[in-house]
């Protein structure tokens, strides 16, 4: 037997398969092609894969990678339980020059009473843009 999923040009995705059986009447050795609709389904794997991706990608932010490979390591499917889990002594890292920043916009609320929700997001995205860059300029970590 030989599965397959084959996306159309029409962008419709189709489970094929692929069957050997004897002809019950004969005996002689036939092909079984059977195809189903799976566009739906693809559809729905594939949003669920954003949502995953999107997860995985905040989770990134949040969390050292020490800390995300210790968690997967106890996840379902790492076969390791829960309770081998490392202790917070064991995960706890120490560095030097750490720096927090702890930010409060000054005046936002007024502002964001007297200018139209565009020209305020255009603004916080400036700002947070080019804190962006700074972080990875400097090659710091950031969590949100």
């Amino acid at each position: 037997q030989l599965q397959q999923q084959q996306q159309q040009a029409g962008g419709a995705v189709l489970d094929v398969v692929v069957e050997g059986v004897a002809d019950p009447d004969t005996g002689a050795p036939l092909l079984v092609v059977s195809l189903q609709d799976a566009s739906e389904r693809a559809a729905v794997e594939c949003v669920l894969g954003r949502l995953a991706e999107g997860q995985l990608s905040m989770t990134v932010q949040m969390f050292p990678l020490h800390i995300l490979a210790a968690m997967a390591g106890c996840a379902g499917g790492g076969g390791v339980a829960p309770s081998a889990m490392p202790s917070v002594q064991e995960l706890a890292r120490s560095h030097q020059d750490v720096t927090l920043l702890f930010m409060d916009i000054a005046g936002y609320t007024s502002m964001s009473k007297v200018l139209a929700a565009h020209q305020v997001m255009g603004y916080i995205n400036d700002l947070f843009s080019l804190l962006d860059d700074l972080v990875e300029v400097h090659g710091v970590h950031k969590v949100e």
